[in-house]
């Protein structure tokens, strides 16, 4: 595993394991193995830990180190006290050149995506360059992954646009909703909260992106075509997905009559080119992999392909002399060019919360936070494991958080991990997170130089952009894969979709989550149960676990096979019950199982209880004096063979 593959800031000491004394790990290993010896493997083994290589650390779980700690809360202080930034980085330039390639690179496609998207919030342009920066700037300080870059993406767009687009003056309330998904992300992080994730299944995700891939570009074909939409309400720059997809589409219909021919042509042109740009993109990349020769041909095939890669911005540059060219002969009516944009950099200030500011938000605050927080830790998830290194979901939440509330001090909206610049920035051969800087540096000369010329750019090149960039997120795969694997999987998947199509983007992963959850807690009260029957002996056998919400289901179970095999004519003298596989048990189960079992005991029945070693030792250690009065009777009689097993046997 080469030291090239891991992120920088992840790798704190050269990986010289000879540092460690072979006898301290096999006891370590020992003593951590061991519950009970917590404390003396941190007293004994300390020295041996702060010598250990980083990725040798789960060998000393138990030992706390202040700079450890702040090492990892601030990742990039480590770059400050390792050899390897001074051998691998300062001492060799490629390493700063990948990184700038990276980073301008990513940061021609994010100033021509920024200003699309902050369409899509329902915003003026200049407000998606506002989004851009501070993000790349706190992740380079916070984050754990190389590749993922932070700004405004579609989804977390969208997000904004379903909850402030239909105000009148609805920035304070976006700005606002930056600092308060911020600080709701960093407090998850701290309390390392980033398991609530875990319960939003794939399908589920898929679902909604897809949703919301569909609704984005639905909104924009009003853009496309030029159409001549009026305004609703008192905000003129309200987006046509504010409202719902149905209605969106409706309009669109309606007003159809009303498509500007060089507004239309222009976006369907936009459109053909970034998907030609695209395609040859990949043609490109075959090429490159193959063995190039000459120095010429190795710089035109990276020229092609960075060409390729920015193709937003490629699009917005010819889309921008073309406007240019149509003010400069008067003409500035032949197309709709964005016209209204802010120039220079934002004012540095706190944003403005008040109560009836949190009370609109209200839960769509945990909406955008775990959104957010699903999307940009499914990215760096993703790249990790191609590039074969880890990440920190608690440390990202941090980061992202971070990003988010430093985000709002510039009145940028909230911000997420963005799937396609982040395959732009591993693709470009990032080496590490001080890409971001430069990725961020390129957005801000864009507003410090280039934002007078925003003006000139038509409103169907965005549009464009837009439509060729989510209709690669909705995902045909998941679906057909998950009905070939379990179809009652699907459910949560249509829910998510259709209520986020239909319904509004806050409801329909909520909604899904909330019947994936009620699915669990239905398994779970219905536990796998085999039976079986041989001579005067039922079988009954525990898939899996048996916890207070199945218990009574299994009582029942039992007492209907045995009224079941009185009826058949059949003689039962025992009962076998096997929950060797069960992991753990309950009070409510033991309470359930004793009532059980003194029930078939006064029947006259013998019953054989299998369950593991761990098991055991909770039921003997349990206060119950009763049940362990049961349990212990249970176990000497069947070590004695006793003719009538009232109770249980442990094995």
């Amino acid at each position: 595993m080469s030291a090239e593959n891991y992120p920088l800031i992840r790798e704190p000491r050269s990986l010289d394991y000879s540092s460690i004394n072979a006898t301290a790990v096999g006891e370590t290993d020992k003593a951590t193995r061991n519950a009970n010896d917590d404390s003396k493997c941190c007293n004994k083994f300390t020295k041996a830990y702060l010598d250990a290589p980083f990725v040798a650390r789960d060998c000393f779980p138990c030992v706390f180190s202040p700079k450890e700690y702040f090492m990892n809360k601030l990742p990039v202080l480590q770059t400050v006290f390792m050899k390897y930034w001074q051998k691998r980085y300062v001492k060799s330039v490629s390493f700063f050149v990948a990184d700038l390639i990276a980073g301008l690179t990513v940061g021609l496609m994010l100033v021509p995506q920024a200003l699309a998207y902050a369409k899509i919030a329902g915003l003026s342009p200049e407000y998606g360059l506002y989004s851009s920066f501070m993000g790349c700037f706190v992740y380079f300080l916070f984050g754990t992954s190389k590749d993922i870059t932070l700004g405004p993406t579609a989804i977390m767009s969208l997000i904004v646009a379903s909850l402030v687009s239909q105000l009148p003056n609805p920035v304070p309330y976006a700005v606002a909703l930056s600092l308060l998904v911020g600080i709701t992300q960093f407090l998850m992080g701290i309390l390392n909260l980033g398991f609530i994730v875990d319960f939003i299944p794939h399908q589920v995700i898929s679902g909604f992106t897809s949703a919301a891939a569909i609704t984005i570009a639905a909104g924009q074909i009003k853009e496309l075509f030029g159409l001549q939409i009026p305004s609703h309400g008192a905000n003129s720059t309200i987006a046509s997905h504010s409202h719902s997809f149905i209605d969106t589409i409706k309009e669109t219909v309606e007003y159809l009559p009303t498509t500007r021919l060089w507004d239309a042509v222009l976006g369907f042109l936009s459109m053909g080119l970034c998907i030609f740009l695209r395609l040859f993109k990949k043609h490109i990349e075959k090429m490159m992999e193959r063995k190039v020769k000459t120095v010429d041909q190795k710089i035109a095939l990276r020229f092609l392909w960075l060409l390729c890669t920015a193709n937003n911005a490629v699009v917005v540059l010819i889309g921008a002399l073309i406007g240019y060219s149509l003010c400069a002969m008067n003409s500035c009516d032949s197309l709709s060019l964005i016209k209204d944009v802010s120039g220079g950099l934002p004012q540095v200030q706190l944003p403005h919360i008040s109560l009836p500011i949190f009370q609109y938000l209200n839960f769509g605050i945990a909406i955008a936070a775990i959104i957010g927080f699903l999307e940009s830790i499914a990215i760096a998830k993703a790249f990790a494991r191609k590039n074969d290194y880890k990440v920190d979901p608690s440390q990202e939440l941090i980061a992202l958080g971070l990003g988010n509330i430093a985000g709002s001090m510039v009145q940028g909206y909230p911000i997420t991990g963005s799937f396609s610049r982040t395959a732009v920035n591993a693709q470009s051969g990032v080496k590490t997170p001080l890409a971001g800087i430069i990725t961020g540096s390129v957005v801000l000369l864009a507003l410090s130089f280039v934002s007078s010329a925003f003006k000139f750019i038509p409103q169907v090149s965005l549009a464009a952009i837009i439509i060729t960039s989510v209709l690669y997120m909705v995902d045909f795969k998941t679906p057909i894969e998950v009905w070939k694997i379990r179809k009652i999987d699907l459910l949560p998947l249509i829910v998510s979709f259709l209520g986020t199509l239909l319904l509004d983007i806050k409801y329909g992963v909520p909604a899904a989550c909330a019947l994936n959850i009620i699915y669990l807690l239905f398994r779970s009260a219905r536990p796998r149960i085999k039976v079986s029957y041989s001579s005067f002996t039922i079988h009954f056998v525990l898939n899996g676990g048996l916890n207070y919400p199945g218990i009574d289901f299994f009582a029942r179970r039992v007492h209907y096979e045995l009224d079941k095999a009185n009826k058949e004519g059949r003689k039962v003298k025992a009962v076998f019950i096997d929950g060797s596989k069960m992991p753990d048990i309950d009070y409510a189960v033991l309470y359930v199982l004793e009532e059980l079992i003194s029930g078939l005991f006064h029947q006259n029945l013998q019953v054989t209880l299998i369950l593991q070693d761990q098991i055991k030792g909770v039921v003997k250690s349990s206060k119950m004096q009763k049940c362990l009065t049961l349990v212990a009777t249970a176990k000497c009689l069947k070590e004695h063979q006793t003719e009538h097993n009232p109770y249980t046997s442990l094995t």
